[in-house]
């Protein structure tokens, strides 16, 4: 069994803004979760409560860090032997593991070019089934980390995780595939970091449009605060991207896929 994406948080320093600025785009529902000292609020994408796929969590600006999105990667070798695999591999601990009760066990880690991720274990689903496909409106549909050294970052990901890697043309130049255990399960991308960025590695997380074209969904961005930062980009074979920051910092990717083959 090879890791997997489970869940995405949004950690976002004012998520009152951050809720209703994603729910507007996306048409996702909110179940909060009182945790103690803030409430948590779970994002359901569907008209179901089996339908959840992250959350957004309170982040301190005292703590100088900007809102972003955080990938959950769930381990089969369990978390604490998957962050003394990251150490082993040049990367950092930033957190370490501790138990969500009646959920799982989790830590935050950095790759050695500094992108953040989570490590995840499930107390109750060990083998979490694949995501849906073709993706609905709303979900998740890909994962990408825009790397300095694309090369480094899928000998660090493949030793983690299991997973391979291959490089093919996509239409829009060399992109290193994460790919899982059967054919075509693909799992996650490697693009070179664009010039112009921070220096550190970062995870990208792309979601499906709720609108009928990737113009629309732009339009919308700006509309209720966010900002466009690339797009539209037609990509042969998988569909038309862009690129957007939140009203809070965040910065996630869109996607209106292509129509399934034949």
């Amino acid at each position: 069994m090879t890791a997997r994406f489970v869940w995405h948080d949004l950690m976002s320093t004012d998520p009152e803004k951050a809720t209703a600025f994603y729910t507007q785009l996306f048409d996702w529902r909110v179940n909060p979760m009182p945790m103690g000292e803030y409430t948590y609020n779970m994002l359901m994408n569907g008209p179901d409560d089996q339908a959840g796929f992250g959350g957004i969590n309170p982040l301190d600006p005292a703590q100088g860090m900007p809102s972003h999105w955080m990938c959950y990667l769930n381990m089969p070798q369990g978390v604490d032997a998957a962050c003394a695999k990251i150490v082993e591999l040049g990367g950092t601990v930033v957190q370490q593991p501790f138990d969500i009760p009646g959920i799982g066990r989790m830590a935050v880690a950095a790759d050695p070019q500094g992108a953040v991720f989570s490590p995840f274990e499930s107390f109750q689903q060990p083998d979490p089934p694949p995501p849906p496909y073709p993706t609905p409106k709303g979900g998740v549909t890909w994962h990408e980390l825009m790397a300095p050294d694309p090369a480094a970052a899928a000998s660090f990901y493949t030793q983690l995780t299991g997973l391979t890697s291959s490089i093919e043309d996509m239409g829009t130049g060399p992109y290193t595939l994460l790919m899982g255990d059967g054919e075509n399960d693909y799992r996650a991308g490697i693009w070179p970091m664009p010039e112009g960025m921070p220096p550190n590695a970062a995870w990208m997380i792309y979601f499906e449009i709720a609108q009928e074209t990737m113009d629309e969904a732009l339009a919308e961005v700006t509309r209720l605060g966010g900002t466009v930062n690339m797009g539209p980009m037609e990509v042969p074979t998988v569909g038309v991207i862009g690129v957007a920051t939140g009203p809070t910092g965040a910065v996630f990717g869109l996607m209106k896929s292509a129509p399934m083959p034949g």
